[in-house]
């Protein structure tokens, strides 16, 4: 659990309120019922959040990952949540849904085969994970391939070309493989790497 402080952290995506003031910190249920009945299992939040809920009657989430939790809770429950081209949850799993830091594990380990969270909440997991040059609570979450990405590589966040920056991260934090793993993960770098 991370350490005590004086200052507010979204248990989802451990943003501080210090951070963002404009973003209210709430103290939910919500994240408990999510785990129950919507949430994709893994070895990464998942299992993190499985891990404290004993001792959390509630959790405090930011204002940004409630809405969250509402949108996907209510697109899952009336039949919305379906998988696409771009995967947002395991595969064979029905009715469940990645959480957003999970995705963004997924999306750097397996690029191609999952894609990441939408580019603000990419954005906040980022900055999240480059606080202290990748030496924080939430890159003990997250495998040292995906911190190191992060850390190492520039990020397009500002823009629609998310998929794209963390696929190219993804690829030139591996081995930078000539044989890809699949057409969108080849697409994305191909897109992404200017020619030599």
């Amino acid at each position: 659990m991370p350490p005590a402080s004086t200052v507010p952290c979204c248990q989802l995506c451990f943003e501080l309120a210090s951070d963002n003031p404009t973003v209210a910190m709430l103290s939910t249920s919500a994240v408990h019922k999510f785990l129950d009945t919507y949430a994709t299992p893994t070895p990464f939040q998942y299992a993190y959040l499985q891990q404290i809920r004993e001792k959390n009657g509630l959790f405090v989430v930011c204002g940004h990952c409630e809405s969250w939790l509402r949108r996907q809770c209510r697109s899952i429950a009336s039949g919305g949540c379906k998988t696409s081209r771009k995967r947002l949850t395991a595969p064979n799993l029905e009715n469940t849904a990645l959480l957003t830091l999970d995705r963004l594990i997924l999306s750097i380990m397996l690029p191609g085969s999952y894609a990441p969270p939408e580019m603000r909440i990419t954005r906040r997991h980022v900055t999240t994970l480059r606080r202290n040059g990748g030496r924080n609570w939430l890159s003990t979450i997250c495998p040292t391939l995906v911190v190191r990405a992060i850390c190492d590589n520039d990020l397009r966040l500002d823009n629609r070309n998310v998929l794209k920056s963390i696929t190219s991260a993804a690829w030139k934090s591996g081995r930078r493989q000539r044989v890809l793993g699949n057409s969108i993960f080849a697409k994305n770098v191909r897109s992404s790497t200017p020619e030599p």
